[in-house]
């Protein structure tokens, strides 16, 4: 299929829009139309809550990306403390002990396919878990090993705890930053359209215009439309 290139002031990505900060940064307020004039006004504050928004999209991942790092510390500590427990029980009793004591606690599991379990069913096993080592004190095997399993318990549960609240954050984050690109491109694309139609310096026609090919079609459209824009211009 041939793809014709063509070019829209309409941007897409960041980079985009921050040429077109960069713009209408270097236009004078004193020199513009009245009617320019509105539209710049307008245009000022929807920026600063788009970057805002981008900002706060921005460190929400990085939370994300800390807390799951958190969390596979925590799995993996867990599963060291789970393993070197059951090796404590059969220490103390004989070797199978653990396997036959906690396989009814694991849901019918070896300890093995327990800990093939999703984080936060192992942390809800280890309720069960617990309880039976209350009921029956000959499978704590070494207080300082169970002791151990204990804190690495608690330690996930934390971990998957602040992961979520994490996720929360980032989708509420996301969220905000599609409002916000809807906005920025919707003034934008008035901004634009006065700058062609009210503006008798040409301004119009220094407006930026990005490359595009018709491929690209089915992505524009996905996208919010600003409010105004530019006529697109194929360039052939």
């Amino acid at each position: 299929m041939i793809k014709k290139n063509w070019y829209s002031t309409r941007p897409r990505t960041d980079a985009e829009r921050a040429r077109c900060v960069e713009f209408v940064g270097d236009l004078d307020p004193a020199t513009l139309t009245p009617k320019v004039t509105g539209s710049f006004a307008e245009f000022g504050p929807v920026d600063t809550a788009f970057e805002a928004a981008r900002a706060a999209n921005e460190a929400a991942d990085k939370k994300v990306d800390k807390a799951s790092e958190r969390v596979r510390t925590g799995s993996a500590l867990f599963k060291v403390a789970f393993l070197k427990w059951t090796v404590a029980i059969d220490d103390a009793h004989e070797k199978g002990y653990a396997l036959a004591a906690l396989k009814p606690e694991l849901g019918g599991k070896p300890p093995s396919l327990f800990l093939e379990e999703t984080d936060w069913e192992k942390v809800a096993r280890m309720a069960e878990v617990s309880a039976s080592v209350d009921a029956d004190p000959t499978l704590v095997g070494r207080p300082a090993v169970y002791k151990a399993l204990e804190d690495a318990t608690d330690h996930l549960r934390d971990a998957l705890g602040a992961h979520d609240r994490a996720l929360t954050a980032r989708s509420t984050a996301v969220k905000a930053l599609t409002a916000a690109t809807g906005a920025f491109d919707r003034a934008w694309g008035k901004l634009v359209h006065d700058l062609k139609y009210y503006d008798s310096d040409g301004l119009g026609a220094t407006v930026p215009r990005f490359r595009r090919t018709r491929s690209e079609d089915d992505v524009a459209a996905a996208e919010p439309t600003p409010a105004a824009d530019l006529p697109d211009d194929p360039s052939g």
